[in-house]
C-alpha cells in the first residue's frame, strides 16, 4: 500500500533532480529535465517522486500536454519511471507501487492520457508486462517497432573484442595502422566539431533527418557537467574526421550520433570510435551499451556495422497507455494531431 507520494516541479534543472537520478541504475539522458525541455512538451515539465516511509522508491520526468480550454490532454514519460534503485534488488513490488501512483495521479484525479514509452524489450523483459497490465496500462501496437542492440559489457576487452564479429575486427585492425588521434570531451568546441562533420556528411549523403541535432547541442550547453554527453572525436593529421556522442548516464551507455568526412570513412575511424567508446564505457561502470537503435529495411548499412559488434538485437515493445474514457482518448488523438503541426 502506498503511504505517501509527493510531486514536485523544478522550472529549472535542479541540483536536486540530479541527485535523484544518481539513485537509479535505469537513470538515463532521456530523464533529464534538459532533455525535455527540448523536445515536445517541453514547456510542461513535472518531475515525479514516490516515496514510502520516507524512502524513495521511484520517480519520473513527465511533459504534460493540455489542450486548450478542454484542459485535458496527455502525461507522457520517455524510458521511464525510474524504479531500479541502487545496491538494490530488483523489486517488482516497487515498480507495482511507482505505476499505480502515477496511475492514481494523471490518470484518475487530473483525467489526462499517460502514456509511457519504457526501455523495456521483447527479449528480456516478459516479467514485466503483468505488471503493466494488471494496473491497467493498454500496449499499443506498432507495424515498425523500433529496435536496437545491446552488448554485454562484462566480459573483458579481450573477450569483447573477440567477439566482434570477423569482418568488423580486421576493420578495426586496419584502422587502428592508420595513426589517427582519438580525443573525449564535453565542452562546446567537441560538439561544434561534431556538427561540422555531421553537416559536411548529411549534404553528402543527402539522408533523411529523423533527428534535430541542433537540440542536441542546445540540451548539451544547460545540462549539468556530471550528465552533459561526451563527444569523441578521431583526428588525422590535425584535422577531424569522424566523431561519436554518447552518454554513460546509469548502467546503460547509448550511442547517440555519429557523423564521419569522407577521409574518416576511407581510413575506418568510426571503427576506433566505437571501441574507445565500449572500452570508456567499460572504465565507467556501464553494464550495456547501447548502439542507439537500428532500421534493416531503412538503413541496413548502420545495421549491419552496429551488428558487427556483437551484440544482441532487442525488439521494444512500445508504449503503453492507460485512458479511462472514449472521450478522453479522442482528445488524445486530437492533441496529438495539434503536436505534430
Amino acid at each position: 500500500m502506498i503511504t505517501n507520494y509527493k510531486i514536485e516541479t523544478f522550472k529549472r534543472p535542479s541540483d536536486e533532480w540530479v541527485k535523484l537520478l544518481n539513485k537509479f541504475d535505469d537513470a538515463n539522458i532521456y530523464q533529464t529535465t534538459e532533455f525535455a525541455e527540448n523536445s515536445n512538451y517541453g514547456k510542461n515539465i513535472e518531475h515525479f517522486v514516490i516515496s514510502k516511509d520516507n524512502k524513495i522508491l521511484g520517480i519520473a520526468l513527465v511533459r504534460i500536454f493540455i489542450l486548450p480550454i478542454l484542459k485535458r490532454g496527455t502525461a507522457y514519460i520517455r524510458w521511464g519511471p525510474l524504479w531500479k534503485l541502487k545496491d538494490s534488488a530488483i523489486n517488482l513490488d516497487n515498480l507495482t507501487l511507482v505505476l499505480t501512483a502515477l496511475w492514481n495521479e494523471y490518470v484518475t484525479k487530473r483525467k489526462l492520457h499517460l502514456n509511457i514509452f519504457p526501455n523495456i524489450f521483447k527479449e528480456k523483459d516478459n516479467n514485466l508486462i503483468p505488471v503493466l497490465t494488471g494496473i491497467g496500462f493498454n500496449l499499443k501496437e506498432y507495424d515498425n517497432p523500433y529496435q536496437t542492440i545491446y552488448l554485454d559489457l562484462s566480459p573483458s576487452l579481450k573477450e569483447l573484442k573477440k567477439n566482434f564479429r570477423k569482418k568488423w575486427r580486421y576493420e578495426l585492425n586496419k584502422s587502428c595502422k592508420n595513426e589517427l588521434t582519438i580525443t573525449r570531451g564535453k565542452d562546446a568546441k567537441y560538439f561544434d566539431e561534431f556538427l561540422k562533420l555531421y553537416k559536411e556528411m548529411h549534404q553528402t549523403k543527402q539522408f533523411v533527418e529523423h533527428i534535430n541535432v541542433e537540440s542536441f547541442k542546445k540540451m548539451q550547453q544547460s545540462l549539468p557537467d556530471s550528465l552533459k554527453m561526451d563527444v569523441f572525436l578521431a583526428y588525422h593529421e590535425d584535422e577531424p574526421i569522424a566523431a561519436l556522442v554518447g552518454t554513460n548516464i546509469g548502467e546503460i551507455g547509448i550511442y547517440l550520433l555519429g557523423a564521419s568526412a569522407r577521409k574518416g570513412r576511407e581510413l575506418g575511424a568510426s571503427y576506433q570510435l566505437q571501441w574507445y567508446m565500449l572500452s570508456w564505457l567499460k572504465e565507467s561502470g556501464c553494464k550495456y551499451y547501447d548502439l542507439g537503435g537500428i532500421d534493416p529495411e531503412g538503413a541496413p548499412g548502420v545495421t549491419r556495422f552496429k551488428a558487427g559488434l556483437g551484440g544482441t538485437i532487442l525488439t521494444s515493445y512500445g508504449e503503453f497507455g492507460a485512458v479511462t474514457n472514449t472521450m478522453s482518448k479522442g482528445l488524445v488523438l486530437l492533441g496529438e494531431k495539434l503536436k505534430s503541426k
